[in-house]
């Protein structure tokens, strides 16, 4: 297999079992990964290795973690926190965790309840006000996925995201033809020519990629384009950080075609701390977009308050 096919026919696994790699091949991994495309030589990389006798450890790192964010939050209180802060969609994967009980061939119904529950949390809470965009992961199989996705559809979820996986076309088209629920998909495939066979299939009414594995920001506007010919909608993904985020920003204002808010801001921070504020500035001008990077919290707020931000 040469180097584009395999590019081309790539996916990303969610459920990784032992044996994990090797040192040995640990190295070539890594040695890989560093001959990415390295804008302004930055070399933004860092990797964290959680061995077999680490991974609960870290689990229970991470549970504190939320726990001491928010000890009494449910989905239903966190729904109404981000609609305070003008965010009108959240993702949710509340059935990821009854998928390795059996490979995802089938989910009880206590399960199925204690799934469902979740979403129920959310319109109990906010009502419609909140689209809610059910993450499967492509941990399901067929029939199971269809199940879940029966027992959510009365609740209105915006979409249902990688319900199976992407390498069984057509399996995702059944999928897709057994809901009037948009299926999204496409965040693991790659090349314009793999997601005109995804669109030929029938598989996605939303289209997902990733700029950062699709092959950047050209083939993310050829995709785009694609997309549109279909008279399908995009939705650029992304779970890197700012730099990405940011292309997926001014690609959508570029498909949108039309003026928004002048100014976009999000904040980046994902351990929780005050190191990591992307503060983006986005001018509907010949200019272009101009893009700001602030590592601190000051920075941060010296930019937010700073007149020339909102010509």
């Amino acid at each position: 297999m040469d180097a584009i096919e395999l590019m081309l026919t790539r996916e990303s696994a969610l459920k990784l079992q032992a044996p994990g790699p090797s040192a040995d091949e640990l190295e070539r991994i890594f040695a890989s990964a560093v001959r990415a495309p390295d804008h302004g030589r930055l070399r933004p990389w860092q990797f964290v290795v959680i061995n077999e006798d680490q991974r609960g450890a870290f689990g229970d790192l991470m549970a504190e973690s939320m726990r001491r964010r928010d000890p009494t939050a449910g989905p239903g209180e966190l729904a109404r926190d981000l609609l305070e802060q003008g965010i009108r969609g959240m993702k949710v994967w509340p059935f990821d965790p009854y998928a390795a009980a059996t490979s995802g061939h089938d989910i009880s119904p206590e399960d199925l309840r204690a799934g469902v529950s979740v979403i129920e949390q959310i319109r109990d809470a906010v009502g419609d006000a909140m689209d809610i965009h059910l993450e499967m992961h492509a941990v399901w199989h067929l029939p199971a996925a269809i199940r879940i996705a029966k027992a959510v559809e009365p609740l209105a979820p915006y979409w249902f995201e990688d319900a199976v996986k992407a390498h069984d076309l057509e399996a995702a088209a059944r999928f897709a033809a057994s809901t009037h629920v948009p299926a999204a998909m496409g965040e693991t495939l790659a090349g314009r020519w793999t997601f005109r066979r995804l669109l030929d299939s029938g598989a996605a009414q939303i289209v997902m990629f990733d700029i950062g594995w699709v092959g950047g920001l050209s083939e993310a506007s050829a995709i785009a384009a694609l997309a549109e010919s279909y008279e399908l909608p995009i939705a650029p993904h992304d779970c890197t950080g700012p730099v990405v985020l940011t292309s997926d920003v001014c690609l959508l204002m570029e498909n949108l075609q039309k003026d928004i808010l002048p100014s976009v801001a999000l904040a980046y921070d994902p351990a929780g701390t005050l190191d990591g504020y992307a503060w983006i500035k986005h001018l509907m001008s010949a200019e272009g977009a101009d893009v700001i990077f602030a590592h601190d919290a000051e920075t941060f707020k010296k930019h937010k308050q700073s007149p020339e931000f909102y010509e």
